[in-house]
């Protein structure tokens, strides 16, 4: 059944892979996968701040790359528009649509702005003086003020001052009034020609029927009832009449006529007083003409219109004194026309200011359809903040000019989103960003089944059952692989070499020696024992050429191999696979020497082969440009601080890192001890050899199921450290079982020309070298002053799976470099920082005459100001135009400035000068601020007041 087996591993391989190329392959045009998706929206979500809000661009997912682009980058020159202007929806000029401002239109709006903010306090001026006038409160808003002074145009007051003119414009309102409330009360009931019909005879006989009935004593309740119904159908009139009363051409009641004579004496009284009171209008009429002028027109006169007009002066008069009355209204009229002039100007003012401004009222106002529709403080408050923002209306056009071209992109949800939510200043583009993916997931759904369709339960299902059948697959294998060499074996009854074996077995002594026992008998020894592990100088001792053939030759370690060693082996193979790290220890050449004689041929000397001078089979291999790869992953340090030298120094952090889950937790990583001892030259340090081995048995007594190594920078170290912990152990007797223990990894104490190869849960570092007794630190550390010291650094350091100790009386900055030196001593002072501060800066301050007047007049005025200004700071090749002292910490710099000066214009490439420089200078710990010139030259009071602003905050931070 083991086929079985394998079809249904593959069937699981495959709905794995399935389930992989569907969040792996790119969706559309777009190169986006759904994995990349998923990624990026996680990032997006964990950052700080509210939840994006949900954003839908209808084609989002079928952008090219190109459009996509084109489309950020325009959202991005949005976001820092509103980074500066703020949400539109709360800018002082969101309702303006103007989207080109020229000089031109710029200085009429000022001009605009002024003069309704001069013309609105000439109003409201005005509007007090009448208003105390007539001692009522100020108007709070034009309708007020309209509601005080109406439209009276045509209206003379002057006729008004007779005081039977005054009495008669009250005589006129009274009976407009009852002539309204008449057709109120009763126009539901008569109809329209009863009004004008005589009514008198009917009013007599109901006059006269009252007189009857009351007098009348006898008559029934009921025969009063059937008197007044037959009364009311022959005079009122009825559907069910065919009766008319004597001068009626029609009925009077539109329905069904009041049973009760009350009722109908009432209504016929109605009738008759509306008749009344159109024959007082009548009469009234010539005076109203001459007094109202326009705004009489006869029985359509709008009541409400012109009592406030008449009721206001005759108010006045009517309390004035007898010697004003005929000269008050005059006053009033003068008041009048004063605040009527001042609100017709104003008006058109605001009118004007709306019409340069392409004002939307209702984006900017809200319910009001203007300016003057608000509340004059409102007005105040709107015009003080439109004359001290003027600058601000280009922020406004130039928004609507982005509104125009969003519209151009498809792009009417975006500017939508931007018009009022408050986290578009900051992250627009990240909400674009995330529609974009969340289209981009939709559309992967929609398309791929195995997403669609994906099942947690049944995926885990899946991948438990591929990885139990995985590993037992390679059981399987490696139960193919023994069952082919077992058929393979040959005959032990056989002859041949097989024979020499069997003689060779039986002998008690005499053996031949393996050279010839495998020339005799070496296709017999290799079909039994295929795989040989051998060095390769023992291959070229007991392997005589011709008597074995592999199919593959794998070296290990090959930066310590030498061509010359390693040739041998390879010749016997007919594939190489070479293992090594060049950045490691090359072979060593302690026991070696180099001579020549005089005499020596220098043609001959051309003529040595090309292998001489490669250092080892790797870098042979390299020259002949064989195929590699690099080993990546780095399996060995446990936690990422053991391996972060390396990585940065020898590696250009390619060795992928995996995170400790410790890295919290104390024991672990890089840890630094410095110790107050004294060197004493020949490459020994006694008391940093007694605390190093008083740490081992600290170890010892406290982590005994860790193992352990010291590794130091000489032998002369390494015995004085071997020989105090043999001391102390004979002292300890009761931790002696920690130096039995671990027997696949024992303790040991070796230099670092010998600790290649070796791996410790945790490595104590003996540096050894360092300050003498005088307080001089020579620069003189051994092995690390040789050429390749980096290497044999590398190698130390790179020994700990679990924690690394270093034990030395040294620091950082006692380690002075050779000019453009960067060998086995930057790298250990690169060392020893990263082991102190976790970083390192090396610095020297560059020449100020190179820096440019620019430069210059920003460093003089934040000198001004306080702070000590350090020009052109040159790290490694790289610039920082400024650098600020900080004021507390000497040798420390709290902030670099970049302007675009000679050194910016000086680069050769934009990568240079706009991305490369800054990131090395932030990697190395940099805080930094920029100053570009244009900005600087068009207002260096707010760029100076920006970059203390930036001084201040990386000093709080």
């Amino acid at each position: 059944g083991i086929e079985d087996d394998f079809i249904a591993l593959s069937r699981t391989r495959d709905e794995l892979n399935e389930y992989a190329a569907a969040v792996n392959t790119p969706v559309g045009e777009t190169g986006v996968t759904p994995y990349r998706a998923y990624g990026e929206l996680l990032m997006l979500a964990g950052r700080d701040g509210e939840p994006l809000p949900r954003l839908r661009v209808d084609g989002i997912e079928s952008y090219s790359d190109s459009d996509y682009r084109r489309k950020a980058e325009f959202i991005l020159e949005l976001q820092t528009l509103l980074g500066r202007m703020g949400v539109p929806r709360d800018h002082i000029f969101r309702g303006i649509r103007l989207s080109a401002l020229t000089p031109l239109v710029q200085a009429d709006l000022r001009h605009a702005i002024a003069d309704a903010t001069q013309l609105l306090d000439a109003l409201l001026e005005e509007a007090g003086n009448l208003a105390a006038a007539l001692e009522v409160e100020a108007p709070a808003d034009v309708e007020q003020v309209r509601a005080m002074l109406p439209d009276t145009q045509g209206v003379d007051l002057d006729a008004q001052q007779p005081e039977n003119r005054q009495q008669a414009m009250r005589v006129l309102l009274d009976c407009l009034e009852r002539y309204e409330n008449l057709h109120t009360r009763y126009d539901a009931i008569v109809r329209p020609n009863a009004w004008d019909t005589d009514v008198s005879d009917i009013h007599r006989r109901l006059s006269e029927s009252t007189s009857i009935m009351g007098g009348a004593s006898a008559t029934t309740f009921g025969q009063e009832r059937q008197f007044r119904s037959r009364w009311a159908a022959r005079n009122l009139g009825s559907p069910s009449s065919s009766a008319r009363p004597r001068g009626l051409t029609a009925p009077l009641c539109r329905g069904v006529p009041p049973q009760d004579v009350e009722e109908q004496l009432a209504l016929v009284e109605a009738i008759m007083a509306e008749q009344s009171v159109l024959r007082e209008i009548a009469q009234l009429a010539p005076t109203a003409r001459v007094v109202l002028g326009d705004l009489w027109r006869g029985l359509d006169t709008d009541r409400d219109d012109i009592e406030s007009v008449l009721k206001w002066p005759l108010a006045i008069v009517g309390e004035a004194d007898t010697e004003q009355s005929d000269t008050f209204p005059a006053y009033l009229n003068a008041l009048y026309s004063q605040v009527s002039t001042a609100l017709d100007s104003y008006l058109k003012a605001v009118t004007e200011l709306e019409k340069v401004f392409e004002l939307d009222a209702g984006r900017q106002f809200g319910n009001a359809d203007s300016l003057a529709a608000l509340p004059f403080d409102k007005q105040r408050q709107v015009l003080a903040e439109w004359r001290d923002g003027a600058s601000k209306v280009r922020e406004m056009a130039r928004f609507n000019l982005a509104t125009a071209r969003a519209a151009e992109e498809n792009l009417e949800a975006v500017i939508d989103l931007a018009w009022e939510w408050k986290g578009a200043p900051g992250r627009l583009a990240e909400c674009f960003e995330a529609a974009r993916y969340n289209a981009i997931l939709s559309r992967a759904f929609e398309e791929r089944s195995s997403l669609a369709g994906f099942d947690t339960d049944v995926h885990l299902r899946r991948i438990e059952q591929f990885r139990t059948m995985d590993e037992l697959s390679l059981l399987h294998n490696r139960t193919r692989v023994a069952h082919a060499h077992w058929s393979r074996l040959p005959d032990p009854e056989s002859a041949g070499h097989l024979g020499v074996l069997r003689r060779e077995f039986a002998k008690r002594r005499g053996h031949l020696p393996v050279r010839q026992l495998m020339e005799q008998a070496g296709d017999a020894v290799q079909s039994i024992k295929p795989v040989f592990m051998m060095s390769p100088l023992s291959v070229a001792t007991y392997l005589k050429p011709g008597s074995v053939k592999f199919d593959l030759v794998v070296f290990d370690e090959a930066s310590q191999v030498k061509p010359v060693d390693a040739l041998g082996a390879l010749f016997r193979g007919n594939q190489a696979v070479v293992v090594g790290d060049e950045k490691q220890l090359p072979p060593t050449d302690f026991f070696e020497g180099v001579s020549q004689d005089e005499d020596d041929d220098p043609v001959g000397a051309a003529s040595v082969s090309a292998t001489v001078d490669m250092e080892s089979i790797l870098s042979l291999f390299y020259a002949q440009g064989a195929p590699s790869r690099m080993l990546r992953w780095h399996y060995r340090s446990r936690h990422e601080s053991l391996i972060a030298v390396s990585n940065n120094s020898f590696y250009n952090n390619r060795l992928v890192v995996f995170p400790s889950p410790d890295a919290r937790t104390q024991g672990v990583g890089l840890q630094y001890h410095w110790l107050d001892t004294h060197y004493a030259r020949g490459g020994v340090n006694r008391e940093e050899a007694r605390y190093v081995a008083q740490a081992v048995m600290e170890h010892a007594r406290e982590h005994p199921e860790l193992s352990l190594g010291v590794a130091t920078f000489s032998a002369a170290q390494r015995d004085a450290i071997q020989r105090e912990v043999e001391r102390l152990r004979r002292e300890n007797a009761e931790h002696e079982a920690f130096f039995n223990a671990h027997q696949d990894a024992p303790f040991f104490v070796k230099n670092l020309e010998n600790v290649q190869g070796d791996e410790r849960d945790v490595i104590f570092i003996s540096v050894a070298y360092g300050r003498d007794a005088e307080g001089v630190v020579r620069q003189n550390f051994g092995p690390l002053n040789r050429d390749g010291g980096e290497r044999r650094l590398n190698v130390l350091i790179s020994r700990a799976r679990l924690r690394c100790e270093v034990f030395t009386n040294l620091r950082s900055g006692d380690i002075r470099l050779d000019q453009g030196g960067r060998g086995g001593l930057a790298a250990f002072r690169d060392f020893l920082a990263y082991a102190e501060t976790g970083e390192v800066v090396s610095w020297q301050q560059g020449n100020s005459e190179q820096t440019s007047p620019f430069q210059k007049e920003i460093a003089e005025k934040l000198r001004a100001a306080g702070h000590d200004c350090h020009e052109t700071m040159d790290a490694s090749g790289f610039f920082v135009d400024i650098a600020i002292a900080h004021p507390d910490h000497p040798g420390r710099y709290v902030l670099g400035i970049e302007c675009d000066g000679e050194s910016y214009h000086g680069s050769q490439a934009a990568r240079d000068r706009d991305r490369l420089k800054e990131q090395v200078l932030r990697s190395l710990g940099w805080c930094l601020h920029r100053i570009w010139s244009t900005d600087w030259f068009a207002d260096p009071e707010y760029e100076l007041e920006r970059a203390i602003r930036a001084i201040e905050d990386a000093l709080a931070e």
